[in-house]
């Protein structure tokens, strides 16, 4: 919780990436580029708030989260997994939620490390309705 709003980590780093990209092609100023910034300077501060030594790896990943990929699509399952993780669970594994947004997660050959959200352990949460986080 920051500054009063409930929002999941997955789901406010898409958002925010989708905001930062559409601002490459859409008219606009200033200010949207000064308020966007201050938002991701807030966002990023949190990160390694929460997740203290783990909170640059999971700011690379979403600093390079592309909205270009059906992003929306895929945050159905990931949503779904990161609200029935304890707390314990989001810190340890959620850099690899982060990651599973990538082209590359799931191609054959491409390694995975121990803890890491795999293909299956996603396919069992597509089209399943977010449990409650426990917030």
């Amino acid at each position: 919780m920051r500054y009063g709003v409930e929002i999941l980590w997955p789901v406010l780093l898409v958002q925010h990436r989708m905001l930062r990209v559409s601002l490459g092609y859409l008219d606009h100023s200033r200010r949207h580029q000064a308020i966007t910034y201050a938002l991701e300077a807030v966002i990023e501060e949190a990160l390694r708030e929460d997740f203290g030594m783990q909170g640059q790896t999971i700011i690379d990943h979403w600093l390079r989260l592309d909205p270009a990929i059906d992003i929306f699509e895929k945050l159905d399952s990931r949503g779904a997994m990161f609200c029935s993780w304890s707390k314990t669970e989001r810190n340890q594994r959620f850099a690899s939620l982060l990651s599973s947004f990538d082209l590359m997660f799931g191609v054959e050959g491409v390694q995975q490390t121990a803890g890491s959200v795999s293909p299956r352990e996603l396919k069992r949460w597509e089209g399943v309705e977010w449990p409650d986080p426990n917030w």
